[in-house]
Order: C-alpha cells, then structure tokens, then sequence
C-alpha cells in the first residue's frame, strides 16, 4: 500500500515531473499517523488537522488496529461520530489525499467529501461500504454519484487515493491500487473536508497514515510564461510554445504507461497524438533542469 502511493506520487501527479529530482514539488499539507495522541477520544490539535468541535462527537484513537505503529482512528458504530478531517476550503489547484481503511468482517463504513469544513455542509461526493442502512451493496465500496462499485477486503488494512483536480473539476480515485473512479466530474468547486459519520448501527472503520498534499505548491521556477500547451483537448498536433527549447516530451497514459517520447532539442516543438485513443493523457515537459507534467484531453 505505502509502495502504490510513492508510485502514485511519481507517475500519476497532474502537475509536476515523474522522476525523483522535482518530486519535492508536491507539498505536504500535513500528516497524521495517530501516533501522538492518546487513546480514547481525540482532543483539539494544534494545528488542527481534525475537527474540534463540541457539538460533534469526533474520531476515537485506538490501539486495537493500526496499518503502521502501533494506534490509528477509528469511527465507532454510535451513529454520531463526525470525523472530519479538515482540508482548508480549497477553491482551485490540485490536491492528492491518502489514508489507509480497515473495515472488521460483518461492519459497514461511509465517509463523504464536503464543500466545507462545517458539517453538514454540501456533499461533494458519498463512498459507502458495504451495505449501510443508508446505501450501498454488501462487498463493495459505492460511489453515491454514479452508483460505481469497486470490492475491498474486510479484516486487512487497504488503501484509499484520491486526485482532485479543482481547475479542470474532476476526481480521480484508486481503491488498494485499483482505479475506480477515472476523471469523474467533481460534484462541488470547493475541497473543505473529509467528513467519516458513523452512519449505522453497523459501523465500525479504522483510518491511519493519513497525507493530504497540495500538488500545486513549488512551481513558480516553472511558470506558465516558460511555455505553453495547446490545443487542449487535442485531436491530431500537440503544440508547445517555449521560448527555450524543450529537451523532452513524455506522454503517459493514466495508468502511468509511457505511450510516446520525442527529444526535440527545439524552441516551440509538436507531437503528433492523432493515434491515440481517445481518453485522458500526462504530458511531460522537461526543459533543463526544471519538468512539468500537464493533463491533456485526447478527443
């Protein structure tokens, strides 16, 4: 599970380079591995990472489970926990948010995205598992939007992965590896928080190695003035229009597979993506020591 985030991290980032050198672009918003509290019902951080609030019963830390160290959060099955995991009321960019699940044989889980840190708030987004007395379907995780499901293993700790691109609108999602939700439209324009309610009787999940990344902080060295991508959507040409010349061009698809290369060594260089199949494509630039991926629309 740690392995497939580092690769995510590499190869699936929307806006900067898939090799080592320029990973230290993506920014960590923060980190919560449970580890520092004690157990038992969570009390206010500072900085706060989760909400404290008095009227909203909030995550419990527990030794029972955990994916790395010895503690994590869990939801309990008393049908008024709100944990909710605060991520800033974003309104544009790009943001990857990480954690790791465990759901015991015989428990249902749920967990919403919502416009804003306030719950109750507008939902972007629902993910059921297994079947709530609120949705959902024994065995799988249910995306409320568009009725999608994707299985996941009761009693070990899977992964969870989103990419939420807040620009072009849209909501990429990995369950344990699997791709499950590929470049959805994402149902809100803001990023406020992760709310996990206990939503049944039934409930019961575990949440540890959480990491939520700004995936747009660090590229002012590599700004829009250096070069320029279009037409995107793309149906035949790719142009980039550089005022230096472009030493790489990467194209993968969204499985992180290189489909073409060219080393054009030139100011304002084409490629020619008319053989693709149409989809969504990471287009890599390198010029020098600076490289930006882009996500390009292949009609």
């Amino acid at each position: 599970m740690k392995n497939f985030y580092l690769l995510t991290l590499i190869v699936l980032s929307f806006t900067f380079t898939l090799n080592a050198q320029n990973a230290q672009n993506a920014e960590i918003i923060f980190e919560d591995d449970f580890e520092s509290y004690p157990i038992g019902p969570m009390e206010c951080q500072n900085p706060p990472v989760w909400l404290c609030d008095p009227l909203y019963p909030g995550i419990v830390v527990t030794d029972i489970f955990a994916s790395s160290g010895v503690q994590s959060g869990n939801i309990p099955p008393d049908q008024v926990t709100f944990a909710v995991l605060l991520l800033g009321n974003m309104d544009y960019a790009e943001y990857s948010i990480r954690f790791d699940v465990y759901v015991p044989s015989g428990a249902t889980g749920y967990w919403s995205i919502q416009q804003e840190e306030t719950p109750g708030s507008q939902l972007n987004g629902q993910w059921f598992i297994d079947a709530t007395t609120s949705g959902g379907s024994a065995g799988v995780i249910t995306y409320d939007i568009t009725g999608a499901t994707i299985p996941y293993p009761n009693d070990q700790w899977f992964e969870i992965f989103y990419l939420i691109d807040l620009d072009f609108v849209e909501i990429f999602m990995w369950v344990d590896g699997a791709l499950f939700l590929d470049a959805e439209p994402y149902q809100g324009t803001w990023l406020g928080a992760l709310n996990f309610f206990s939503i049944d009787g039934n409930n019961d999940l575990y949440i540890d190695d959480v990491l939520y990344d700004d995936l747009w902080l660090g590229v002012d060295d590599f700004s829009a003035d250096v070069f320029r991508v279009y037409p995107n959507p793309v149906r035949d040409v790719l142009n980039i229009s550089s005022k230096v010349a472009v030493d790489f061009i990467t194209v993968y698809d969204i499985l992180g597979n290189i489909i073409l290369q060219a080393q054009p060594d030139v100011i304002s260089p084409s490629i020619n993506m008319s053989a693709l199949q149409s989809g969504t494509y990471l287009v890599n630039i390198t010029i020098g020591n600076a490289s930006k991926t882009i996500k390009v629309i292949k009609q």
